[in-house]
């Protein structure tokens, strides 16, 4: 028999109202009291959301013998009652740091490990799970993906995070606390970029220059220059003239080359 409390109808409440939803669990709920002896009761509070909540415990004791007017009869007595009171604070969970703010420029399809803290300052352990915003370009993953942090202690996890486009990109990642309604958003954000690529990379202003040449039918002149990949992530390329230099009397280039297209596998290839 039991009701919780809030401190703005505290007064207005009547002790012994029945609760079904109360927190509080007796055990046993009866027996036999053997003569001379102590008996021991458990009584287990298990609240589901914060508050304030007060019970009042009754021991009934059935076989009385009272003598009445009408002679001896048995009866039940309500012999004893015990005030049980619990105060029930909402969990105080946190991350360190509140957001993951990637410095400088990283490589697209490649892994981040960053590393951050769940901080419980609760009085009681609770449980962790992690989401991810479903429309970021951004991918995560979190180890471990689920985590009990104990009461006044602290936990590290890893999220591993990449990205497959280029530029300043931010998602979320989400932290959901056991009996906690509203979960922790934990902003992640970056800027990616692609692989640098450079043609004649030990030349400042690469050019080819072709010198003067005598025409004659048949007659072609070759040269060759290098395309490096600085980066450690594939790339692709291409080759093609600008507009403007095409000759425009014949509409076609006066100039080709063996390979147009093509991708870098390894750095420096």
């Amino acid at each position: 028999m039991c009701r919780v409390l809030v401190e703005e109808e505290e007064q207005e409440v009547k002790l012994l109202r029945k609760d079904e939803e109360a927190p509080f669990r007796i055990t046993p709920l009866y027996g036999v009291l053997p003569p001379s002896t102590e008996s021991s009761f458990v009584v287990t509070c298990t609240p589901q959301q914060a508050g304030r909540y007060e019970n009042v415990a009754r021991l009934w004791v059935d076989n009385i013998p009272t003598l009445l007017p009408s002679g001896l009869v048995m009866e039940r007595k309500d012999s004893v009652r015990v005030s049980i009171t619990h105060l029930a604070q909402p969990h105080q969970v946190k991350v360190e740091p509140p957001a993951i703010i990637i410095p400088g420029q990283s490589l697209v399809s490649t892994t981040l490990s960053k590393s951050f803290k769940v901080i419980n300052e609760s009085l009681s352990s609770t449980t962790v799970t992690f989401s991810f915003s479903s429309d970021s370009e951004i991918t995560m993953t979190t180890r471990p993906n689920r985590l009990t942090v104990g009461a006044g202690t602290s936990r590290t996890v890893e999220v591993d995070i990449e990205c497959g486009t280029t530029g300043t990109k931010e998602s979320y990642l989400i932290c959901h606390f056991e009996n906690i309604e509203k979960p922790t958003k934990m902003l992640i954000k970056g800027t990616f970029r692609g692989p640098r690529v450079t043609i004649d990379a030990d030349q400042e202003d690469p050019a080819l220059d072709f010198g003067f040449i005598h025409y004659r039918p048949g007659c072609t002149i070759q040269r060759q220059f290098g395309i490096f990949n600085e980066d450690g992530i594939p790339a692709k390329w291409s080759l093609e003239e600008m507009e403007h230099c095409i000759n425009k009397e014949y509409g076609q280039s006066e100039f080709t080359s063996t390979i147009s297209t093509g991708k870098f596998i390894f750095t420096g290839s």
